[in-house]
């Protein structure tokens, strides 16, 4: 393993650009990309980024135009978000999963001038999804394929020497919201956002040269574009990718590509355990894993099944460039705790007054920091309503301060059930639910109540194999929970509605207790 950044003298450049030829002079021939049989050195990578960049510029893009990246967890995707940032251009990543009309208001809001794109992934015909709202687009000038990219790549190099003004204030990252709940929104985030971020979170939790990251998360979400490709770029670690997430696949290729740190979403590593294969494997070498969002369930299994000797828990949001803090937990009971990262301030305020809460009162969670976004897309007054008078960052997280500087997330506000008058946080209800060995995971939601306002209503998954009762699961919350906090009822699925990124859609099953 190579040193670890220590010092000012150390700290990368505030643009991606820069960043990537600190690291390219830095770590030069190591690893830095590598999916399935082809390895890119962190010289390659500049190299095919300047190459790159050369072809976008040929066709047009200049400092400030928007340009869509529709592509799965490919080196294609690191190589164009590189070009892009030398170029000033700004990148949209768009997430793959998404059909006709997401991808057509993604493109239009954004005012994308072109696009990168699959053309074929999982069974999707991007050509035709793109074919069929090009009438919808009148500002989409061009969409580069595969075989276009590969094409540009194969061409000279647009030099340092050559490259266009750039600022760190400029904004170099358009990610779109989930959009689970509304209209997605594009959150812009500068150079200087990400770069001061992502490197302290890298440190944080002491990511170092020569290590290897499998990323199967994927890298058009928050987590992927934010964090996980600029820490790496900035540690001097290898991106090992992954297409999409596979339980066995990805099992598979933590042992051959001797994985060291594992950046996840707690379903993906009980996925994984629920396969019954990960004792079968040698993964002696992965001494990390981190998550966010990270259950107790997920906790336990890290630790238990993986062996992984650092198990941390992350707490952030797009609007905050991913990462807001971080925990190293030392079991189940860290659930969702977290330490700001340096230069980044937190708080925790009644959602009504905005007074600051004390120690181990509930209330708001609130953000102030270099890594928050300036705003929305072309979205006013959503941006107006972002931030609190003294310019703080409404996150519309409800969470409470545990002790000094430690901080714990206990749900979405906008999930916060209301019972006869109570606030019931759904995660702490979860929590005691998957606490009983039959579940493989629970999710509480609000259904409405003429006496009480709303009750809770908890879906839950149990494991394969596994039995349990509704009667079991209730009397375990009675025992555990305030009775107001107690569900109505329990309802058995297979599995959730989820977005791509492994997220359970809590709006979908809203919708469905509605409809019953």
């Amino acid at each position: 393993m190579g040193a670890v950044l220590t010092g000012p003298a150390d700290w990368p450049p505030p643009t991606s650009r820069s960043l990537l030829v600190w690291a390219a002079d830095r770590y030069r021939d190591a690893e830095a990309v590598v999916h399935r049989d082809r390895r890119v050195s962190f010289e390659a990578l500049l190299d095919g980024s300047c190459r790159l960049a050369a072809g976008l510029s040929r066709r047009g893009i200049r400092r400030g135009d928007r340009v869509g990246m529709w592509l799965p967890n490919w080196p294609e995707w690191i190589l164009a978000r590189h070009a892009l940032g030398i170029l000033g251009a700004v990148a949209v990543p768009i997430n793959t999963r998404y059909k006709a009309d997401e991808l057509a208001y993604c493109l239009g809001q954004s005012e994308c001038r072109a696009l990168l794109s699959a053309d074929r992934f999982l069974g999707i015909d991007f050509r035709a999804t793109v074919d069929s709202v090009r009438d919808r687009l009148p500002g989409l000038e061009w969409t580069a394929y595969p075989d276009e990219i590969a094409v540009m790549l194969a061409g000279p190099p647009l030099r340092p020497g050559e490259w266009p003004e750039v600022s760190p204030d400029d904004v170099g990252y358009m990610i779109y919201t989930s959009g689970t709940t509304s209209f997605s929104k594009g959150v812009q985030l500068t150079h200087r956002n990400l770069s001061r971020n992502t490197v302290a979170a890298g440190r944080a939790v002491d990511l170092r040269a020569g290590e290897r990251m499998l990323i199967a998360v994927p890298l058009f979400s928050s987590f992927g574009t934010c964090h996980l490709s600029f820490a790496a770029l900035s540690a001097g670690a290898c991106l090992v990718l992954q297409d999409h997430f596979d339980p066995p696949a990805t099992l598979d290729l933590l042992e051959r590509e001797r994985i060291t740190y594992l950046p996840c979403v707690d379903t993906m590593l009980l996925a994984m355990a629920e396969t019954g294969c990960v004792e079968d494997h040698d993964l002696s070498r992965l001494t990390r894993i981190m998550a966010a969002p990270l259950n107790p369930a997920g906790i336990a299994v890290a630790r238990e099944r993986f062996k992984a000797a650092q198990v941390w828990t992350g707490y952030g949001l797009t609007e905050a460039s991913a990462i807001s803090g971080v925990h190293l937990a030392r079991g189940p009971e860290d659930e969702a705790l977290f330490r700001p990262l340096p230069g980044i301030e937190i708080r925790v305020v009644d959602p009504e007054t905005g007074t600051r809460r004390s120690v181990g009162q509930e209330g708001e969670i609130q953000v102030r920091g270099g890594h928050v976004t300036s705003g929305y897309y072309k979205m006013p007054e959503q941006t107006a309503a972002l931030f609190a008078p003294d310019g703080w960052l409404r996150t519309g997280d409800l969470g409470r301060e545990e002790s000094p500087g430690l901080f714990r997330f206990l749900s979405r506000l906008k999930e916060v059930l209301k019972t006869g008058g109570f606030l019931v946080a759904p995660l702490e209800v979860e929590a005691v639910l998957g606490a009983h060995p039959a579940v493989a995971e629970a999710c509480v939601v609000p259904r409405p109540d003429a006496r009480l306002g709303e009750v809770g209503v908890a879906f839950v998954q149990l494991r394969p194999g596994a039995s349990g009762t509704a009667d079991e699961l209730l009397r375990l919350c009675a025992t555990r929970l305030a009775n107001f906090k107690v569900p109505r009822e329990i309802v058995f699925v297979d599995d959730y509605p989820r977005t791509a990124t492994g997220k359970i859609q809590r709006a979908r099953l809203r919708e469905r207790l509605l409809g019953a």
